[in-house]
């Protein structure tokens, strides 16, 4: 409710995740609230803020994860999450020519694993 309220009077909104999260499900979640499947008018957050990092974000396959849900954010539509849950992931239209979502996330994780 809140959401819509903003958006129809045009105010951006910016949000981040109170709780860790690591998991699809998770993400599907703040991806539904991000960019609202069924939105007509393509309303979505103009910032999110991923808090929490951990030694168990940095686990490789909560990594991974993390790195899908970074390219989902960046222009893939949560269906398609739901739809194909195994689908590989490709570099997607939209995301920076220089490096997609899965490259940042990457050099992210080795600049990290390098301190």
């Amino acid at each position: 409710m809140v959401l819509n309220a903003a958006w129809n009077v045009s105010i951006p909104l910016a949000s981040e995740n109170a709780l860790p999260c690591y998991d699809r499900e998770g993400y599907n979640k703040i991806l539904e609230n991000a960019k609202p499947l069924n939105d007509l008018d393509g309303r979505h957050f103009s910032a999110f803020t991923y808090l929490r990092l951990s030694p168990m974000f940095m686990e490789k396959d909560n990594f991974v994860e993390f790195g899908k849900f970074v390219n989902r954010m960046q222009g893939e539509a949560v269906s398609d999450l739901q739809d194909n849950p195994n689908r590989r992931d490709t570099k997607l239209e939209g995301t920076d020519t220089n490096l997609g979502g899965r490259e940042k996330v990457e050099t992210i994780y080795r600049h990290l694993t390098n301190l």
